[in-house]
């Protein structure tokens, strides 16, 4: 947090964190509802789904990033 705020203003650094703290208790969230679906289908087929749909997303994440010519901060 501390490069973060020294590279940007500081205020993005905490949004930033901000940020990742509600990905963080979104996802305990939703693994405390979905804990009878999971065990029910196996952890492993779960696993695998959402790393295909993690490895998609970052593809399509970098591959809009990259149409930029700019790096724009808001995005």
């Amino acid at each position: 947090m501390r490069i973060a705020s020294a590279l940007f203003e500081y205020h993005y650094a905490f949004v930033a964190v901000s940020i990742a703290v509600l990905g963080m208790g979104w996802g305990g969230f939703l693994t405390y509802k979905l804990e009878p679906k999971i065990t029910q289908r196996g952890v492993t087929q779960v696993l695998a789904e959402a790393s295909v749909i993690f490895s998609l997303s970052i593809t399509i994440v970098a591959m809009s990033v990259l149409n930029f010519h700019t790096i724009n901060l808001y995005i």
